[in-house]
């Protein structure tokens, strides 16, 4: 009995020890013409959406990673879902994601909006890049 509730007692100082909460410093800068209406942060868990001016640049915020094993790399993803101009409003379809071993702890994480050179069609027309 007394081996049982050892094992149990460090199963349970595992699994909570293995719980990881980290959180990163974001900050979008908007290079484009077009309004960022619906910019979507995070895979599953912990989503997070922002709206970015033309040619603005977003509040910081803060993004958090929890997850309670690690057994392959925590991601980020990061996508444009609507847009507009003066006129129409559009959807975007194509984003990125992001290692969160490209992600500083310490500093600020710099995420930038342009306009591809040659946009495929409509739905993909954003180049989203996190700056080092």
């Amino acid at each position: 009995m007394k081996k049982k509730l050892t094992i149990i007692f460090f199963t349970c100082i595992i699994l909570t020890g293995c719980a990881l909460n980290r959180s990163y410093d974001i900050l979008v800068i908007n290079h484009t013409s077009y309004k960022i209406d619906t910019m979507n942060f995070g895979c599953d868990r912990n989503t997070k959406q922002i709206s970015v001016n033309p040619n603005d640049t977003s509040n910081k915020f803060r993004m958090p990673f929890k997850y309670i094993f690690a057994f392959t790399e925590p991601l980020l993803c990061v996508d444009i879902s609507t847009y507009s101009d003066s006129t129409n409003k559009y959807k975007n379809n194509k984003g990125i994601v992001i290692p969160e071993s490209d992600l500083s702890r310490k500093g600020q994480n710099v995420i930038t909006v342009r306009l591809f050179e040659q946009p495929n069609n409509r739905s993909n027309i954003f180049s989203i890049k996190l700056e080092k």
